[in-house]
This record gives structure tokens, C-alpha cells and sequence, in this order.
């Protein structure tokens, strides 16, 4: 049987970082201060860690956006 790849979404961070700038969140530390999402946990997000939807819609709920405005396709998985 061969191994279906599986393509997941990812939180972009050069999107999130975007984001940041017209609502005047400076930095990450600042981000994680505002979503209530502690700031290991938001990194270990950027680097393509698994989010819940309560995580996803801190972010938005932050950001002033929608989802799929900081999620992509990540990496082929196996």
C-alpha cells in the first residue's frame, strides 16, 4: 500500500507578523500578552506546531482577521 501524502495548514508567520502592524502589536512577547496564549507556546505555533480552533481564534480575535488569512499549506506529511 503506498503512503498518502497529507499537506496541513500551518500558521504563517511573516503573515501573522503583517498583521501585527496596523494593530499595533510590536512584537511577539506583546502578541502573546493580548491572545492569552503563553509565548513558548505562540513560538512552537510559527515553527508549524499543531493549533486548536480556541488558538486560532485568539490570534484572529487579535489580529483583526480571518483564518485564512494566517493559515497555509504546510509540508507534505506522511
Amino acid at each position: 500500500m503506498a503512503n498518502k501524502k497529507v499537506k496541513r495548514w500551518v500558521i504563517d508567520r511573516a503573515q501573522v507578523r503583517r498583521l501585527m502592524v496596523p494593530v499595533q502589536i510590536p512584537n511577539q512577547q506583546e502578541l502573546a500578552r493580548h491572545t492569552d496564549i503563553g509565548y513558548f507556546h505562540l513560538c512552537r505555533l510559527f515553527d508549524g506546531a499543531g493549533w486548536n480552533h480556541r488558538t486560532l481564534s485568539r490570534l484572529c480575535a487579535a489580529l483583526q482577521c480571518e483564518p485564512n488569512d494566517i493559515l497555509v499549506r504546510g509540508q507534505d506529511e506522511v
